[in-house]
């Protein structure tokens, strides 16, 4: 069934067809962010490379590839795809959705109202603080102005769950309009099944698991396009060996100008829904058919740590919660705090990826088991990061406090360690360092590590017995 399409901001709606919007609870937005899509003409031949018939692989079905299929202003096979997806997921389509094109001014507008709704400037300020406290941001760096211009030049389509519908950009080319249609229609799909708007709700201080929540959407949305589009070509994406490397290499070779020229942070976060979610959600999928993974709507993974590690989703490893006591009465007149977050394997990555390759880094963020950071400041002078972390055994914990040593040159330029780890047998191990403000300190108590950053002198050890203290240690 046909579309009506045109190139004005609204464009006639079809009954059989769906799509709809949302924003990421994280710093850098929508699910519907979009890099450009010309890379996706360049994933599916390299991926139908790897898994067509020139492979040696066995194709999904010896059919050739059908005609390619008319674009706007045509389009007419909008509802068939949404069809495949929902049969592919073993699922029924439940009710009709909009597909609109819009041209650029009129995606600027949303965004600009997105961005007020779901990051207004007192938010941005204390997140960019919380960041640059973990060596995660450049002190100063204008948080919320970079998120609109990497927006703007990243989104090119979403979905709206208030709307239910599907907005295309204008700007886009034929192929880069199906490749974001099926991604946007598979979005539509898990809405019709678990409610966005519920299921991404604002979870403040829950930022982890707001991320955990983004990759599975993106993830399965990934694997859901490329199967569909493989299978079109008689391939077969299960063949795979790895879908996340693929992925990253292909997201990195066609960087665009803001994201080229932002932070690393950035790029990591942007990537890591779309690369590690299909990851998580293509090692499932080898063992279990679609229809067994109805249960990640109703049990979704709890933390960044089970994404990167399915085996821990699967064994139902959860992380713990912790609660931090107040500590501004310790600190002296003036002091507040910023922020407060469970940031999660994730952001532990990126702050160890500041001194440690990346498979050491990983290999010791899938042992976290929990964590809770909070900034505090005395007006803009001084700050001090408290965070701690859980880990899954004393082991780990060890390996993570020796990973600080070669970590707080980094996070604290000017750090010079008065103390390394206690030898063993004896007491808990400690390390301790002078910075241009105040103390850093690394203390593990069995399977748990603080961290305090930029800590007054005088404060170190009262904060240590007040927040020990609190976890019965």
């Amino acid at each position: 069934m046909g579309i009506p399409w045109s190139r004005e901001r609204k464009v006639c709606y079809d009954t059989a067809t769906m799509g709809g919007e949302r924003f990421g609870r994280a710093l850098i937005g929508p699910a519907g962010l979009r890099r450009r899509l010309g890379l996706f003409g360049l994933l599916l031949g390299l991926l139908a490379s790897l898994c067509g018939p020139q492979s040696g692989l066995r194709p999904a079905g010896a059919q050739p590839a059908p005609a390619p299929v008319p674009s706007p202003p045509g389009l007419p096979h909008t509802f068939q795809l949404f069809q495949e997806l929902a049969a592919r997921r073993g699922v029924s389509l439940q009710a009709p959705v909009r597909v609109l094109v819009q041209d650029r001014a009129a995606v600027d507008q949303h965004l600009r109202e997105l961005l007020d709704r779901q990051f207004p400037p007192d938010q941005a300020r204390a997140e960019q603080k919380m960041l640059a406290a973990m060596g995660l941001l450049p002190a100063g760096f204008d948080l919320r102005a970079f998120v609109f211009d990497l927006l703007r030049e990243q989104v090119a389509a979403y979905y709206d769950p208030h709307r239910r519908e599907v907005v295309l950009g204008d700007w886009l080319t034929n192929d880069q309009m199906e490749a974001a249609l099926r991604h946007e229609l598979a979005h539509a799909l898990q809405d019709q099944q678990l409610n966005l708007r519920q299921f991404l709700a604002p979870m403040p201080g829950r930022r982890d698991l707001a991320l955990a929540r983004e990759s599975l959407l993106e993830g399965e949305a990934m694997v859901l396009m490329l199967e569909g589009a493989l299978a079109a070509r008689g391939a077969d994406l299960a063949q795979l060996p790895a879908l996340g490397p693929i992925l990253e290499q292909t997201l990195l070779s066609s960087m665009t100008p803001v994201l080229r020229a932002g932070p690393p942070f950035f790029r990591a976060r942007l990537f890591f829904p779309y690369v590690a979610g299909a990851e998580f959600i293509q090692t499932l999928r080898r063992q279990e058919p679609w229809s067994a993974l109805m249960r990640l709507y109703r049990d979704p993974p709890r933390a960044t740590a089970q994404i990167l590690d399915p085996e821990q989703y699967r064994q139902g490893v959860a992380p713990e919660p912790i609660v931090l006591p107040e500590v501004s009465g310790l600190l002296g007149a003036g002091w507040s705090r910023v922020h407060e977050d469970m940031v999660g394997a994730f952001h532990l990555l990126q702050v160890l990826r500041l001194a440690h390759p990346e498979p050491e880094a990983r290999r010791l963020v899938t042992g976290l088991r929990g964590d809770r950071v909070a900034l505090l400041e005395q007006g803009s002078a001084e700050s001090l990061l408290i965070w701690l972390t859980v880990w899954e055994n004393e082991g780990t914990a060890g390996r993570f406090v020796t990973a600080a040593g070669p970590l707080l040159p980094p996070l604290r330029p000017g750090a010079v360690e008065l103390s390394g780890p206690a030898p063993q047998p004896g007491p808990a191990p400690q390390r301790t360092w002078r910075l241009p403000q105040g103390l850093a300190l690394v203390e593990q108590r069995g399977p748990e590590v603080l961290m305090l950053l930029g800590a007054p002198a005088a404060s170190v050890d009262p904060l240590r017995r007040l927040v020990w203290g609190a976890r019965g240690r």
